[in-house]
């Protein structure tokens, strides 16, 4: 593998409660400085394991072995409160594939952080990935109660999906034209709004010498609703033929707002420069819905990244689907391809 971090673990254990496959993982975030679970990892398995009814082994804070033996996927309510600021969108990338091709309705009720480090921001989710699952034949209604940063987490987020049959591929391959694009600058907690405006006025002035081609939509905010102190930036670009592409950037203490708008521009700028038609963070979001799915699946993005290139990996191996990389020569981009395995939900 070329990535040896949660990503192993979250795929790993999500397709071995689909498949009804028992999978041992051993070596668990080995390259990390502190290895093994930690809090969030250690929820998401047994999360998978409730929703499966498995028998779980070596499920211990950094424990970096342990065995899933899963039973069949069942619907039902599932509650997970990770304690810590642990990214409770990790936990989504774990439990939505599995729910989808459980026996009936899934509620899912999560407490942790929704906008920290090394996880994608609640805003990422219902911005652009939950609509562009929508072209998969996935429907996420959700909910963001409660918003939580680092260090005490406490943000509520709760989402729910209807089974399905089978899903379908998915081509993303045009650009299209730019339509829309907006900036989400927001402060939580003590924090003033004024760094919110610092960092939407710096972001916008970015944007429009980009020379996008339309207006920039900026809001400022200050979150009423949060647990602790938080503050970031989220812009997402759309264009005519339905590609969404994100940049975001969180602030922290000593980091000007400048810089913390700029990072999020510089994001989304390099994906819009090269025409993708999802960026580095979604490419590898897909990996597992396009090896799912039936039919021939293709999308436009830049080469793929480390953990793009993990997940084609481990895919690979556990199931039937297999995937293919063509570069375009000269333009920075490439097409990556599945022909899915069409799996189908043998309860309906």
């Amino acid at each position: 593998m070329t990535e040896g971090g949660g990503q192993i673990l979250r795929i790993a254990t999500s397709l071995s409660s689909i498949f009804q496959i028992a999978v041992r993982i051993y070596d668990i975030r080995g390259g990390r400085k502190s290895p093994g679970l930690k809090a969030q990892h250690l929820n998401g398995v047994r999360l998978l394991r409730d929703m499966t009814e498995a028998s779980l082994h070596g499920d211990e804070l950094n424990s970096q072995t342990i065995e899933l033996i899963p039973n069949k996927l069942k619907d039902g309510s599932f509650k997970v409160e990770i304690g810590t600021a642990g990214a409770v969108m990790l936990l989504v990338q774990s439990s939505l594939p599995c729910s989808l091709f459980s026996s009936g309705p899934c509620n899912f009720h999560f407490t942790g952080g929704t906008n920290v480090d090394f996880a994608p921001p609640v805003d990422y989710n219902i911005q652009v990935l939950f609509p562009i699952l929508k072209r998969f034949g996935i429907e996420v209604d959700y909910k963001v109660e409660r918003r939580g940063y680092f260090p005490k987490g406490g943000g509520k987020f709760s989402y729910q999906t209807e089974p399905v049959k089978r899903l379908k591929a998915v081509n993303l391959l045009e650009f299209g034209n730019i339509i829309r694009c907006t900036v989400h600058a927001y402060v939580a907690g003590v924090l003033p709004i004024k760094i919110a405006r610092e960092m939407g006025d710096t972001a916008k002035k970015l944007l429009e010498k980009a020379n996008l081609g339309v207006p920039i939509e900026c809001e400022a905010v200050k979150e009423e609703n949060s647990f602790g102190n938080g503050s970031g930036i989220f812009i997402v670009v759309e264009t005519s033929t339905g590609c969404l592409l994100s940049g975001s950037s969180l602030g922290r203490r000593g980091l000007p707002a400048e810089k913390v708008a700029r990072k999020a521009v510089d994001e989304l700028l390099e994906s819009v420069h090269h025409q993708v038609c999802v960026d580095k963070y979604t490419q590898d979001q897909l990996i597992i819905f396009m090896a799912l799915a039936a039919g021939k699946s293709a999308m436009r993005s830049e080469p793929p990244t480390e953990h793009t290139r993990t997940a084609i990996t481990l895919v690979e191996q556990m199931t039937q689907a297999k995937f293919s990389v063509t570069s375009n020569d000269g333009d920075g981009t490439c097409i990556i391809e599945c022909d899915g395995t069409g799996y189908y939900n043998r309860h309906l």
